[in-house]
């Protein structure tokens, strides 16, 4: 930092010419990309008159579009209605659902480690890797003394801070119907479990 308080990084005050940085990095270019997804889905069904099934399965795998951000979702569904008599009809309906999601911490202050608000702020003069292939993390930071804003690389923010997610809900129940007359009937649940597993947060800093 010179005495007008511009850091040597920026100017050249021996030659009185801004100084052509080594590189240019677009910060939200970095962080930000595409975001593909897949889904799957397998459902049969079947039976007779007095017994029929409904079976269905489904996956969705959605990457988010700040790396390596994505949320995984397995969902599995079981039905079957029999017919104990004319009258009288017995259902049974189980549902799962895991869920597992990879988080970045997209909102906040670049003080808090905000990826987005410190992409907006990281000067491109400096570069997204070292050139052995690892983060090139506190360039920023150490310019601290000279008044600058302690802002860190965002994409090691996204990828070196491990923040996850995992939740799952499990339901079964099971009602009976009985026909009183052909457009009136009678149904009432007669047992029913839900399950809910804990969300699991994990947060493993690295920086």
């Amino acid at each position: 930092m010179n005495e007008v308080g511009i850091s040597d990084l920026f100017f050249d005050f021996t030659t009185g010419k801004p100084v052509d940085p080594t590189y240019n990095t677009d910060w939200q270019d970095a962080i930000y990309g595409n975001a593909p997804m897949h889904r799957h889905n397998l459902s049969v069904t079947g039976g007779q008159d007095f017994l029929k099934y409904r079976f269905s399965l489904g996956y969705l795998d959605q990457d988010g579009i700040i790396a390596p951000s994505g949320h995984k979702r397995l969902n599995v569904r079981a039905n079957v209605d029999a017919e104990v008599t004319k009258r009288l009809k017995v259902g049974v309906n189980f549902s799962f659902v895991d869920v597992s999601e990879r988080q970045v911490q997209a909102d906040g202050r670049y003080i808090n480690d905000g990826v987005v608000q410190s992409a907006l702020l990281m000067f491109p003069q400096f570069p997204v890797y070292n050139s052995d292939g690892t983060y090139a993390v506190g360039n920023q930071i150490a310019m601290k003394a000279d008044g600058y804003q302690m802002v860190e690389n965002p994409v090691a923010l996204a990828h070196e801070i491990d923040i996850r997610n995992k939740s799952s809900r499990m339901n079964f129940n099971a009602n009976i119907t009985y026909g009183i007359l052909k457009q009136l009937q009678f149904k009432k649940p007669i047992w029913e479990l839900n399950i809910i597993l804990p969300v699991i947060i994990t947060i493993v800093r690295v920086l």
